[in-house]
C-alpha cells in the first residue's frame, strides 16, 4: 500500500503477481481463472451461470494457479489488502474456503495472498523455480521508469 494512499484494486494487485512472477519466476506458467464476468439482468446472470455449471465451473475456484514442474504448482486466491485501520480487505466466501481445503487434501496448496510481496514468499515457500531476482529491483524499475513498466 502506499502510504496515506487509496489501496490498490484486486485487479491491480493480481496484475502486479503476474508481473513479478515473469521477472522472478519465469519458468512457471500462470492462469488467471477469468470466471466472474457476468452481464445482463439477473434472470439472464443465473442462466449464465448455469450454463457455467455445466461446463465444470466450480464456485470459489482461486484466481491464479502458477505450475512449474511435473505435478508442482499452487494456486492463489488474491484479495484486497486491509487498510491502516483494518478496513477494505476483501473477504474469502465459505465457498472459496471449502474449495480451498478440497484442492489441499487433494495436494494443490491454495494462498490467500493480499501483497505482491505475499505471493513472492509463498513461491519460494513452495519451491517454484526461482530467477534470482530480488521484487524489489522491480518495483523500483518501475518507479524510476514507468516507461518500461
Amino acid at each position: 500500500m502506499v502510504a496515506g494512499g487509496p489501496l490498490p484494486t484486486e485487479r491491480s494487485t493480481q496484475r502486479s503477481i503476474l508481473k513479478m512472477c515473469g521477472t522472478c519466476f519465469p519458468h512457471t506458467v500462470i492462469h488467471h481463472a477469468a470466471v466472474t464476468m457476468l452481464a445482463g439482468t439477473g434472470k439472464q446472470r443465473g442462466m449464465q451461470m448455469g450454463a457455467m455449471k455445466g461446463d465444470g465451473f466450480k464456485p470459489g475456484w482461486p484466481d491464479l494457479i502458477i505450475l512449474w514442474a511435473c505435478g508442482k504448482g499452487g494456486l492463489f486466491e488474491v484479495k484486497r489488502e486491509f487498510g491502516p485501520r483494518g478496513g477494505g480487505g476483501g473477504v474469502v466466501s465459505e465457498a472459496q474456503i471449502d474449495l480451498h481445503v478440497k484442492l489441499a487434501g487433494i495436494g494443490w496448496p491454495v494462498a490467500i495472498v493480499r501483497t505482491v510481496d505475499e505471493a513472492y514468499m509463498q513461491l519460494r515457500e513452495w519451491g517454484a523455480p526461482w530467477s534470482g531476482i530480488d521484487p524489489r529491483i522491480v518495483r523500483l524499475v518501475d518507479a524510476y521508469h514507468p516507461v518500461l513498466s
